[in-house]
């Protein structure tokens, strides 16, 4: 992460979506119907602090 007066910013590496994420979504397209809801081609591997 960089950080530009007092100001932290991302350094990305990769596209949006990464290649992880896109590995996922086309094991994802293999097995699973494309809903109308499905809009975001995106994929979480933690999250906390929700609630």
């Amino acid at each position: 992460m960089k950080t530009v007066q007092n100001k932290k910013f991302i350094d990305l590496k990769t596209s949006i979506p990464g290649p992880k994420a896109m590995a996922l979504l086309a094991e994802k397209e293999q097995h699973v119907h494309r809903g109308p809801f499905n809009t975001m081609p995106t994929f979480t591997e933690k999250g906390e602090g929700a609630l």
